[in-house]
């Protein structure tokens, strides 16, 4: 009987209420495994938003590490540069000691060269352009520790015209006090404005400068203002709009601050001007805590190299 039995339940068709548990068994089943797939999508969609999360906090130490890196190096390789530029000039100070030590004509040796005034690099050159080149027509721009030098080898010098242009007149009456100028020393005091040059909308020049040197021609020109540190694509232009026009044959050139970008691209300007219209010069450097950049005549080529 019980062999019929199964017999009978492998080929008759289950009890409906037997059936209908199998089936909400069966829904049951996928529910819960559309709940599980749902839960499982929403945990990786969780971590993939934890990744990249991490990715960019990741990118941003990983920037922040870089940066401060560049920062030290840039900071090593601006300590360096000081470094080696105080060693230079602490050189120049004693080459220039020794220079001046038995001049004829310099008498009065206290200077305080350095911070906006030139430096001893500036200094020395100007003093072996004075006391070998020897020139009559001196242009100065800017009134300074400079002056002070040109002054004394104009009063030792017959015939020799010292020309200083200058912006502050209460600047002028001050150094005028404190260092006795000599007859051929002439200052003239020209304002300041701002003026459009090539590209540049604003370049700093002294107003009516090439009105008040008309027709002037210097064989020595110093270059120390005005002022110009915050100039990026000229400075100091002055002189270069009036070149060649107001070089002598012979004739030395000296700009100051010429490591900063406006001093240096009116420098390459005032070799482009000289090589359009042939005429011969040679340039050298003195470097110390500021770079002295001088442009010379052919003929006096031997003061680049001093």
């Amino acid at each position: 009987m019980g062999t019929v039995k199964n017999a009978l339940k492998k080929v008759l068709p289950p009890p409906v209420s037997a059936f209908n548990r199998e089936v909400e068994r069966i829904l049951a089943a996928q529910e819960g495994n559309a709940q599980l797939i749902q839960q499982l999508r929403h945990e990786v969609e969780s971590l993939t938003r934890q990744l990249e999360d991490t990715q960019k906090m990741v990118n941003v130490l990983t920037k922040v590490v870089q940066e401060n890196q560049a920062a030290k190096l840039e900071h090593v390789r601006r300590q360096s540069v000081d470094a080696s530029r105080n060693a230079a000039e602490g050189t120049w100070a004693n080459v220039f000691h020794d220079t001046i030590r038995e001049s004829k004509w310099l008498t009065d040796a206290t200077f305080s060269p350095g911070r906006w005034a030139v430096g001893y690099p500036y200094l020395y050159a100007m003093y072996r352009v004075l006391n070998e080149f020897q020139p009559k027509r001196i242009l100065e721009l800017g009134l300074g520790q400079s002056t002070r030098m040109i002054a004394q080898y104009a009063a030792a010098h017959e015939g020799v015209e010292h020309l200083v242009v200058e912006h502050d007149p209460a600047w002028i009456q001050f150094f005028s006090q404190a260092f006795s100028l000599p007859a051929s020393t002439q200052i003239v005091q020209l304002e300041r404005e701002m003026v459009p040059y090539q590209e540049a909308q604003q370049v700093r020049v002294f107003q009516g400068f090439q009105q008040a040197l008309a027709g002037k021609q210097f064989d020595f020109i110093s270059i120390d203002a005005p002022l110009g540190g915050d100039m990026k694509e000229y400075a100091r232009i002055d002189v270069l709009r009036m070149m060649p026009g107001c070089l002598s044959r012979d004739f030395v050139v000296m700009v100051d601050d010429a490591e900063r970008p406006g001093e240096r691209h009116t420098v390459a300007a005032m070799e482009k001007c000289l090589q359009e219209h042939d005429i011969a010069y040679q340039r050298g450097g003195y470097n110390g805590k500021k770079d002295t950049v001088l442009l010379c005549s052919q003929s006096v080529g031997f003061l680049s190299s001093m």
